[in-house]
């Protein structure tokens, strides 16, 4: 709906909320769900549950994942999270623990890498008696 009378034009579109009482509250999801090409049930049902069944399973899942993660002192990656779930019972696959890992950034963490001491040990010096049995034989 175009307002003129004003310098500039002003476009007022109307929201869904508008038709509330006109008897016509399901024209703007009719041409959105023909606009879109999808099925209005889709619309209604979204509304009625807003979190969709895999989003809640992941979210099941990810609790698993947290818990394995911790009791491991945060030291083992999906592979190891995976195995253990598969023991403990929630079924699902290596790629989905992994991409739900790398989507909340579980990961694990690695204690640095010690150094080994390599001191002095005992004396390797040769003395000069057994050098020259060898040597003349």
């Amino acid at each position: 709906m175009i307002e003129a009378g004003r310098s500039r034009a002003t476009v007022r579109y109307r929201r869904p909320h508008d038709f509330a009482g006109t008897g016509a509250k399901h024209t703007w999801c009719d041409t959105m769900s023909r606009v879109l090409k999808v099925h209005r049930s889709g619309y209604y049902s979204r509304l009625k549950n807003p979190q969709s069944r895999r989003t809640a399973e992941n979210h099941r899942l990810l609790e698993e994942i947290r818990h394995a993660w911790e009791e491991s002192d945060r030291s083992y990656g999906s592979p190891r999270i995976h195995k253990n779930l598969r023991e403990v019972g929630p079924e699902c696959g290596t790629n989905r623990v992994a991409k739900l890992m790398r989507e909340h950034r579980i990961q694990a963490e690695f204690a640095p890498k010690r150094r080994r001491y390599r001191g002095a040990g005992p004396s390797c010096a040769v003395s000069t008696e057994s050098a020259q049995k060898t040597i003349h034989g």
